[in-house]
């Protein structure tokens, strides 16, 4: 192991240290919230059934409306701008087809609504941090199957659970990353450093090459904001050599195609990005998604 890796895992290590060595806070004083150690996330102890908040930006556990469980559960991880309407639509899918899903709004709990600036001021290994709790969170949860679990990530969230699927990030996690079974990435990035990228970073790629978890990526073709090509050749690299990742690549298809804001005729976003609303690549998507998430969390 490099020096540099050694030093990235030691930080993330610390905190199971400090873990062991104190209490576990399993309540803060409410019955409806948990705080969990190591991450400023409050989750939530009860499962819901679906509804869209008026309030977005918040941390939210849905649970399918019929069954009782445990059922399979998904951490969801939002883009750079947190919670929005797209995210809750992959939400309302996941829900209907069976599973609990737990949406973190890292964003908010860590002091910054708005991730997007360049560079960010939340890093890819605090959200690495926040999804590792939020899967313990789900692990204690009697409603949730605690071995089927999977991480779905779009554009930061992405990259974040890219990480989750890698092995150096599993042995670093504070809980380790038990019953964690499938991930699924919406356009990461994926070339050499960046955006994102800290001093604390294991990898100088954002897809590493450790992947231990079988892991899907939705790319777009003309995605001028985190660029698929890097994707696609170290993928099409990792699948020779066995490792258990696939991507969909869709033609014609920007970021954030999936998000219906976007329109049919595209805007331009942050005054250098052009997104686009694209109905025929969501829904593939959709089908894509949906069966690769039942082979893994679903099925012996």
């Amino acid at each position: 192991m490099s020096i540099g890796i050694a030093k990235a895992l030691g930080v993330l290590r610390s905190v199971v240290i400090a873990a062991a060595l104190g209490v576990f806070l399993a309540a803060c004083g409410s019955a409806e919230t948990v705080r969990l150690p190591e991450s400023p996330v409050v989750f939530p102890s009860e499962a819901v059934r679906f509804a869209r908040p008026g309030h977005l930006k918040q941390t939210i556990l849905f649970r399918p409306s019929e069954g009782s469980g445990p059922f399979p559960a998904i951490v969801i991880l939002p883009t750079c701008g947190g919670m929005a309407s797209h995210i809750y639509d992959w939400a309302e899918r996941l829900i209907g087809a069976g599973y609990v899903a737990l949406l973190v709004e890292s964003n908010t709990a860590r002091g910054s609504p708005n991730n997007c600036s360049n560079p960010p001021p939340i890093k890819y290994d605090q959200q690495v941090v926040d999804a590792g709790v939020a899967l313990e969170h789900l692990r204690r949860l009697p409603i949730v199957d605690r071995n089927r679990l999977g991480v779905m990530g779009l554009s930061f969230g992405a990259g974040v659970g890219l990480r989750m699927a890698s092995e150096s990030y599993q042995r670093a996690l504070p809980y380790g990353a038990d019953g964690l079974r499938a991930v699924a990435s919406f356009y990461p990035w994926c070339a050499r450093a960046g955006r994102g990228f800290d001093s604390r970073d294991i990898f100088t790629e954002g897809l590493p090459s450790d992947i231990v978890t079988p892991t899907i990526m939705f790319l777009g073709a003309i995605d001028d904001e985190t660029l698929p090509r890097p994707c696609t050749e170290r993928a099409d690299r990792m699948k020779a050599e066995g490792k258990l990742i696939e991507y969909r690549l869709y033609p014609e298809t920007t970021h954030s195609f999936d998000s219906r804001e976007n329109g049919l005729a595209g805007r331009t976003v942050r005054g250098r990005f052009f997104y686009r609303y694209n109905p025929a690549a969501t829904e593939d998507a959709w089908r894509e998604l949906k069966d690769f998430f039942e082979r893994n969390l679903k099925r012996p």
